[in-house]
């Protein structure tokens, strides 16, 4: 991960690495091979067998002389007094013989079963810590894995109560047991259609687990809708799920609402799981629409994340109106929504400086130390002091969803939020003093997808000067003693473009004739190039002299070219004839 996308983020990794003793190392998601095993009363217990009379599984995974199992295992004992007729419990330890354990559980009027790990247990689900809770659901799923003691039954009863439920069907693998649950259920979806779908619509929503947050029907003004049910609630998220069936070209438009904090509550609609348009902030109702690409069936989502940091406005999402077109009205709606500039194709992001006197830098560090440590895809230096930055987005990104953060001004927001010019989205960034003796630099970055701060990433660093750029230079790339390291140079992109001369490739058969479709591929130092001869038999290409070399990767049919041929250009540029001779 890039420094200042760590910096920024501030993220806390745990990595828990172990060495198993089985062949299997189960992860989250991971269905569970049976194994059969002797409880310390000798009972032979199995996986398939406890799964055959209970809703789900929980090891324990302990050993006599860890003080949070003795802390954890009277909370276990009450919870599992309660739900024993649903839930199984086998704790597991695998230092301690069976006679020590029995004389242990005995000891503390403990009644649930025990084993002594003799499979190997504790290392193929990853355990390091003791104790560690792991669910095995109904469908024989890996759900849940948890290291500590749970320090109330409280804690053991919310995990019953998610994954021995009655109606508990799809594996909630990694789902948060300990997050806030809703006080209220969802309506019946036949009433929820009811409200939301208009004019024969046929969206048909699901049902939701009890354990998550749903939509609510709610009448305001005479005009009735769907409002979702997490409010004040932190780090939740309300859920409508439905399908839809749509022709190529058919457009499912809806109404919404948002009052919430900005930056930190959302309101996303998804087809596909993939998140397709993004709201925050306050809005009153407006209307939003989203072409079908083919015909099918879709699954679409209406989901009101909550963030953690603040209640602002009704703190709430609310949904109306939900409808297919077609035909002339699905172009109205989608000729209705607001125009952005889409500069780049997919979904990738870049940021330039457009100052007048703005120059691009290349840096070059043979150490390697600036791309791991800071890792910006361009430098600039702006000597007229003007930090415009003007961000291009492609066309699979969402202006209302992207973000885009000024680390010198500590300022962050979304693209729709800029003005714009034909090509992107206009901002100024800022300087800040880099050392207290006039060395100015700045830095912006660009998150193109909501939620995601890793993936598309883009970040540009600028400087006001050439001094204040060489200062950076000696204080950032550094050796173990915090030296300068000697040989990092830079000079400007453009006079790398202008260094750079024009060469081209003819190639004919051994009449003379041109030949077309012939695949040439240019290594150079910043990439491949891949091209094709034309119809007159040449392709061109522009390169710094010395820097590349050309590969004939594919001729026509019938014609030979001799990979032992040597194709030299002259150093300041040119086109060179390439025979290629008829096959044999």
């Amino acid at each position: 991960m890039k420094k200042w996308i760590a910096a920024a983020l501030a993220l806390l990794l745990l990595a828990l690495p172990v060495a198993p003793a089985r062949a299997a190392f189960y992860e989250l998601g991971d269905e569970i091979a049976d194994f059969t095993l002797a409880t310390i009363d000798g009972e032979e217990v199995s996986l398939s067998g406890l799964l055959a009379e209970k809703r789900m599984v929980l090891l324990n995974f302990w050993f006599i002389d860890c003080p949070w199992c003795d802390y954890e295992f009277p909370f276990l004992q009450e919870a599992w007094e309660e739900r024993g007729n649903d839930v199984a419990v086998l704790a597991l330890t695998p230092y301690d013989s069976a006679e020590a354990a029995r004389e242990y559980r005995d000891a503390n009027g403990f009644t649930f079963p025990m084993a002594v790990d003799t499979l190997g247990l504790s290392a193929a689900f990853g355990v390091t810590g003791f104790p560690t809770s792991v669910v095995i659901d109904r469908n024989g799923v890996c759900v849940f894995s948890e290291a500590g003691a749970q320090p109330s039954a409280d804690a053991f009863r919310a995990i019953f109560a998610i994954y021995a439920a009655e109606e508990y069907e799809q594996s909630l693998v990694g789902f948060d047991v300990f997050a806030p649950r809703p006080s209220e259920t969802m309506p019946p979806v036949e009433d929820m259609a009811a409200v939301l779908n208009e004019r024969g619509t046929s969206v048909r929503y699901e049902e939701l687990f009890s354990n998550e947050w749903p939509w609510l029907i709610r009448t305001d003004s005479g005009r009735v809708f769907a409002i979702s049910s997490n409010t004040f609630v932190d780090e939740t998220t309300s859920w409508l799920r439905g399908t839809v069936s749509a022709k190529a070209g058919d457009v499912l438009a809806f109404d919404y609402r948002v009052s919430s904090e900005y930056l930190d509550d959302y309101f996303v609609f998804s087809v596909n799981d993939k998140p397709t348009k993004v709201f925050s902030g306050e809005c009153d109702w407006s209307t939003y629409a989203y072409r079908f690409p083919e015909d099918g069936e879709y699954r679409i989502a209406f989901a009101f994340e909550k963030g953690f940091s603040g209640r602002d406005g009704d703190d709430c999402a609310s949904l109306d109106a939900v409808r297919l077109l077609s035909g002339a009205e699905a172009d109205t709606a989608i000729a209705e929504l607001p125009a952005w500039p889409a500069a780049l194709e997919g979904a990738v992001c870049a940021i330039e400086a457009v100052g007048t006197q703005a120059r691009e830098v290349v840096i070059d560090d043979p150490s390697g130390t600036l791309e791991s440590e800071w890792g910006f895809d361009s430098y600039y230096i702006l000597p007229d002091g003007d930090t415009g930055m003007r961000l291009l987005l492609g066309d699979g990104c969402d202006p209302d969803g992207a973000l885009v953060y000024t680390a010198s001004a500590r300022e962050i927001f979304h693209p729709s939020e800029c003005a714009t010019d034909a090509s992107g989205f206009l901002f100024d960034a800022a300087f800040m003093d880099m050392d207290g003796q006039g060395h100015l630099y700045g830095a912006t970055v660009a998150y193109p997808f909501h939620g995601d701060f890793q993936t598309g990433v883009t970040g540009v660093m600028f400087f006001d000067s050439e001094e204040s750029l060489e200062q950076f230079l000696r204080l950032a790339i550094v050796d173990e003693n915090h030296q300068p390291l000697p040989d990092v140079t830079w000079t400007y992109a453009d006079a790398l473009v202008s260094a750079e001369k024009d060469y081209g490739l003819f190639f004919r058969n051994e009449n003379g004739d041109p030949v077309a479709d012939v695949a040439v591929r240019v290594v150079l130092e910043a990439g491949v190039i891949e091209l094709v001869s034309d119809e007159e038999g040449t392709v061109g290409f522009s390169a710094i002299p010395g820097a590349f070399h050309v590969e004939v990767v594919k001729v026509p049919s019938g014609l030979y070219f001799d990979e032992a041929m040597e194709i030299a250009f002259p150093e300041d540029g040119g086109t060179v004839a390439v025979t290629l001779t008829f096959a044999e």
